[in-house]
């Protein structure tokens, strides 16, 4: 029976297993940082299309 951890003693598997969790970490990190920026940059993009669209209305009603 293999034991998983002895503390000082560790297998080189287990010191992969620590290195692979940091990178599956790092990379939800990045996944989620993207995704917040993709919302982030969405949202200001309908913001202006509403300004855009005011305008436009504005502009419309003008010269009617």
């Amino acid at each position: 029976m293999k034991t998983l951890w002895v503390w000082g003693k560790e297998t080189m598997s287990d010191l992969m297993g620590f290195k692979n969790a940091i990178f599956l970490v790092a990379a939800y990190s990045v996944f989620w940082l993207g995704t917040f920026v993709y919302v982030l940059t969405m949202s200001l993009r309908q913001r202006n299309l509403e300004k855009d669209l005011e305008a436009l209305e504005t502009l419309v009603k003008k010269d009617q």
